[in-house]
Parts: C-alpha cells; structure tokens; sequence
C-alpha cells in the first residue's frame, strides 16, 4: 500500500431514481455501440495498449481539490471516472460510461472484455486493461486502476485515481492486493476494446502443450490419455499412457475443455439430472490431474448430445453451448473462468442446425476463436469464419473444408501440431485414425500431409482428442 492515508475510490450511490434510469439508457447505448466489437490486428492493438499506459503515466501527481474536483469528471470519488478519461482519451471506443470502480467489471462482463481472475493465481493482465477489485456490479466498495506493466516478479504496477485524492502508482501482488472501502481483492482484468488480449492463445491440451493428446474412453468407465510427444506426426504418442479419470458413464457425456485459460483443459462430465460437474486441471498430463473442489458450471442440460464447449471469444477460456429443440445455437460467455456457474451473457451464435451429432466446433484459422463446423448429409463439411468472436451470429465466410465424409460420428477436429490450427481426423472402420495437417488455416480443403495417429480405436464415440 501507498504510505500515509489512502483515499479509496467508492462505488458512486444513485441519489434518485432518474439518475438511475439515465444511467440505464446510457448504458443502453454503450451497449449498442460495443455490437460487432472485433480485436483489431496485432500492431494497432499493442499501439492502443502503449497509449493507454502513456496517457496513464503523463498524470501521476495530479491532485483533486478539497472538494473532490479534478479534471476527469465531476467532484466524487473519482477512481472510475479518471480510469475512463484514460481511456478516452488513448483513443479506446467505446468506453465506459459508468462512474463505479465495480462497475468498469460489470460494464467488461457485460461485452465480453471481462478476464476473471482464478482464485491463487494471477490471472492475465496486460498493459492498459483496468484492474478491478470487487465483484463486477453497479454496487459500492470497489476500486479501479490501469494496470501499467506486469513485472518479471509476479507483481503489477498500476495508476490510480482517487489515491489520496491524487493519481498515484501502485506496485501490488495482484493475488493478494485488496483495497476499496469494501477491502476487496481483484476479481479480474478489463480488455480496452480493440486491444486484444496480446497474441491469441495458441490453444489447449491436457499437457497444457497445446498439442492435443489422445484419450480412449474404455468400457469399464475408466479414461486413459496418451501424451503428444512429437505433434502431427505418425503415432505421436510418447511414453506409459495415464488415468485421468474413473467411474465414467456413457462416452457422450465427457468433456474435456480449458474453463480458466491457462492452456490445461479440465475434465466436465454432464450428470443424469442435467448437472454439469467439472474438475481443474492442476497436474497437466498426469494420473488423475484434477485438483482442488469441483465446481458445478451448468444445470439442466439433460440431453448431452447438445452441449458444445469452445472458445468463441478468442481469450483462452472455452464459452459452453446448446443445441435448442429448435435449431437455435445458445452460448454463454466464459466470464469467471473455472467457478461455479462462470456464464455471463447469452447469445444466439447459430439457426438452422437440427442435428447435434453434425456440428463441430474448432479453431482452423488459429487466431484463437473457434469456428463452427457442419457435417452435410452429402458428406461436405462446411465452415464458418468466427470474425466477430463472442457475439450474435459472428460467423462471416464460409468454406468447405471437407468432403467424403458422411458418417459424422467419425469425424474430429484437434490441434495435433500445436500452431493453433485445428487438424481434421477421421476414424476408419478397420479402427485406424488418419489425420491431415491443417496446411492453410481457414480455407478451402486446407489440409496438408496425412498421417496415422491412431490404431485399434473400433468405437469413434469412445475418443477424444484433448
């Protein structure tokens, strides 16, 4: 903490009900503008990122008066209105319009820019998102700062508004910092629209390589994995195969999937009432990695055969999905990372698809964002640009990605290579499974040299790639 008396940034309270209802419509039309949000190229989002930060910096040591006046909004506790004029006056559109520490979260949650930080860990701020402690909600207690570097030794340093009246720096351990009238810890990160969160995840796996190994489900409930030592390459797997999990039930009820983003996927298994239970991944490719309590991440999904998990926003953390009877395709932004019901928003990603066992969802083009996938009657396989990320129908170009393919059970979609780009696998009758590298990205028939990555694997419905 700073020395000498800290003045912490409190929620701003709404003193009448108009004011409450204006806040509404502003943040209405926040909201419209944020629609067809998408990360710009790398260049412009590190140079958005450094103005941020330079902007930040030129005002450490402006002070507000007696009164609270300053020059970043109107005489109140001022942490979130400086953290806003920051970005406004970087250049980040749109910004924030409310006038809450909490609140900056709730605003990130609400349009998909919200990085959760998992409990013991620091989660993963960058240069110009804001920091905020305290849950995300229009409520009192919290605090918001701009995280200006992350340090080799664990720790940030951030600007802040309203520390002794004044915009001070702050050097913290971000897992254990706490501050705010309502001594808060940091419930996550907020992404500057069009920054990005740095180079996309290049994806997941159980190693946490991000190449993805193989795992048979057996008869007898148990699930054995098998490491990818060597990438796209004939029979990759290297070394004793491992249990990672036991008493399964029927194979269409597993999942495997990065909840938290830090590049290991956890182990989710949709139970006979609809619940679904998953278990982090503490151990990487090891017997029985799962750590720590389960958490409870879904109720009511009583028909598996409809549940999808990928990453449709592109920040590393895998979003869930549901077929409705109707064709409609509902997702739920991955807000909180690995926690009980982690879901923020909803939207509708997908019409038209009646058959569960047809779609697929993979990154093909590797900028991180999944793509959704259609196994045709015919046997085509067409593909769907994600270009907008987490957002309504975000899908842009399609392409056919595959034909020959008519028995969709057959047919799976990981990153072997571990470059980002998902590979296309299909398993033979005979119980061979035959890969091809993922040569283009998205692009018409973009694979590349085939190899054999698997034998003996007679019942598809019983592999997975993870």
């Amino acid at each position: 903490m700073e020395r000498g008396t800290v003045v912490l940034c409190h929620v701003l309270e709404l003193a009448t009900k108009r004011v409450a209802v204006l806040l509404m419509v502003v943040s209405v039309v926040v909201g419209v503008l944020a629609v067809n949000l998408v990360a710009a190229p790398a260049a412009h989002a590190d140079t958005l990122r450094d103005a941020i930060v330079a902007k930040a910096a030129s005002q450490v040591g402006v002070r507000g008066d007696s009164r609270g006046c300053q020059p970043y909004g109107d005489c109140e506790e001022w942490c979130a209105d400086f953290a806003n004029w920051v970005w406004r006056n970087a250049g980040v559109n749109p910004v924030p319009t409310t006038r809450t520490g909490r609140g900056e979260g709730k605003w990130g949650l609400d349009h998909g820019l919200f990085k959760a930080r998992p409990d013991g860990q620091m989660g993963n701020p960058l240069p110009g998102d804001m920091v905020v402690f305290g849950p995300p909600a229009e409520a009192a207690g919290g605090h918001v700062a701009i995280v200006e570097s992350v340090n080799d030794n664990g720790t940030i340093t951030t600007i802040n508004g309203n520390f002794d009246n004044a915009v001070r720096r702050w050097t913290i351990n971000p897992i254990t910092a706490r501050t705010g009238t309502g001594n808060y810890p940091i419930s996550g990160y907020v992404t500057p629209p069009g920054a990005g969160n740095s180079a996309p995840p290049p994806g997941a796996s159980l190693s946490g390589d991000a190449r993805a190994e193989i795992v048979a489900l057996q008869t007898d409930g148990t699930a054995r994995a098998w490491y990818n030592n060597l990438g796209f390459d004939d029979m990759p797997w290297g070394g004793d195969s491992k249990t990672v999990a036991t008493g399964l039930g029927a194979p269409d009820t597993v999942r495997l999937a990065d909840l938290d983003g830090d590049g290991r996927k956890e182990f989710i298994s949709i139970q006979p009432n609809g619940d679904i239970i998953a278990w982090y991944n503490a151990l990487g490719f090891a017997d029985m990695p799962w750590g720590g309590q389960s958490k409870k991440i879904g109720a009511g999904f009583t028909d598996p055969s409809r549940v999808f998990f990928a990453d449709l926003s592109g920040d590393g953390k895998a979003e869930i999905i549901a077929l409705q009877p109707d064709g409609t395709l509902t997702a739920w932004y991955n807000a909180l990372g690995f926690a009980d019901m982690p879901w923020g928003p909803s939207k509708t990603i997908g019409t038209g698809f009646s058959d569960p066992a047809r779609i697929r969802f993979a990154d093909l083009s590797g900028d991180g964002r999944a793509e959704i996938m259609s196994i045709q009657s015919d046997g085509t396989i067409t593909a769907w640009y994600n270009a907008l990320g987490f957002e309504t129908m975000p899908w842009g170009p399609a392409k056919t990605v595959g034909t020959g393919f008519t028995d969709p059970s057959r047919v799976l979609f990981a990153d072997l290579s571990g470059d980002g780009k998902a590979e296309i696998a299909s398993v033979q009758p005979d119980g061979t499974i035959i890969a091809w590298y993922n040569a283009l990205g998205f692009a018409d028939m973009p694979w590349g040299p085939s190899k054999t990555v698997g034998t003996g694997f007679t019942e598809p419905n019983r592999v997975l790639f993870a």
